[in-house]
């Protein structure tokens, strides 16, 4: 009797902890499903929006919000065209909650960038425009347009491919000015004008040297390049050939891309001061040498004086560039 009630018992304790078992995995089961429910109904945040619309919607920002929470509902207004808005951690949570998302930050640095969506027209463009239209009118010189009323970046919503129109454009040869409307059409909306007032800077091309020279450095052809400056700029002394650069030397430092002007450059010293040098008298059919020495520097071209060593006399000649010195009876 005895040993039945133990079986007994040991019976009961085995359905219990069977019971058990099956519990715990049941409910086991279900918080699994409830947690995979819950993921698949979680919000996702977007990182960075660019909005085209004038409003922001709570679809915006978060993700796998459908139309029965609220997807398409106004937050607010969105940023002007190009600029952007940043929402921080504790205006997303209140989102979360308000929406009931079941969405919580990472931490508490996460944020959202709202842009709008924006077309520039920049000054620059507007500068190509009035070109372009001026080459349509004929005016083919090398010059520059040059407006003179400030023209601020134009900045049009969404994304648009944008014609900028010249119209009534008017030029004075005389004063080498002008003026025109610049009309940029908008999808939805008034049109941009603008009215533009401006002057046509002729440029033209000037010698400079491409890398810094010293004094006592030749210039060569490799050493130069043309760029194009103002007409205005162009003074009386400013060198405007190249040929009159090749084999001079800087009286001074040349920096890279420096207009030079004649008093920049000097001819190479050929004779120096104290130097023994050659003196040539060309007499008719007759040629004369002498051994002579310089009394001053002297670079091709120069006239200098020399002492004949022979006659101690003193004369005037001239330096050839092969670094000789004629003279004349």
């Amino acid at each position: 009797m005895k040993h039945n009630n133990s079986k007994t018992n040991m019976t009961a304790s085995y359905v219990r902890f069977a019971l058990r078992i099956t519990l715990a995995t049941l409910l086991l089961v279900f918080s699994m499903m409830f947690y995979v429910s819950s993921i698949a109904n979680a919000a996702i945040l977007n990182q960075d929006v660019t909005i085209v619309d004038e409003h922001i919607r709570l679809g915006d920002i978060f993700s796998g919000v459908d139309a029965n929470r609220n997807a398409a509902y106004i937050l607010g207004p969105a940023p002007k065209p190009g600029d952007n808005l940043i929402l921080n951690s504790g205006t997303l949570v209140k989102l979360s909650r308000a929406f009931k998302l079941n969405w919580a930050p990472e931490s508490d640095f996460q944020q959202v960038v709202i842009s709008r969506a924006a077309t520039i027209v920049s000054a620059d463009d507007i500068h190509d425009a009035i070109n372009k239209a001026l080459h349509q009118e004929g005016f083919k010189e090398n010059y520059e347009v040059v407006v003179h009323n400030i023209i601020n970046d134009i900045v049009l919503p969404g994304y648009e491919d944008v014609a900028i129109n010249i119209e009534d454009l008017k030029v004075d040869t005389g004063s080498k000015t002008f003026r025109a409307n610049v009309v940029i059409p908008v999808a939805h909306g008034n049109d941009n004008r603008i009215r533009v007032i401006g002057s046509l800077e002729y440029m033209v091309d000037v010698p400079v040297v491409i890398s810094r020279l010293k004094k006592g450095d030749i210039i060569r052809k490799r050493d130069i390049e043309y760029v194009q400056i103002p007409e205005s700029k162009v003074t009386s002394d400013m060198i405007m050939d190249q040929k009159d650069l090749i084999g001079t030397t800087p009286r001074r430092v040349l920096a890279p891309q420096q207009v030079v002007k004649a008093s920049d450059v000097e001819l190479p010293t050929l004779v120096e001061r104290g130097s023994r040098v050659t003196m040539i008298l060309n007499s008719g059919a007759m040629k004369l040498t002498a051994a002579g020495k310089a009394l001053e520097d002297g670079a091709a071209g120069d006239v200098i004086r020399v002492v004949n060593l022979s006659s101690k006399r003193t004369i005037d000649g001239f330096v050839t560039p092969n670094g000789t010195i004629e003279v004349h009876p």
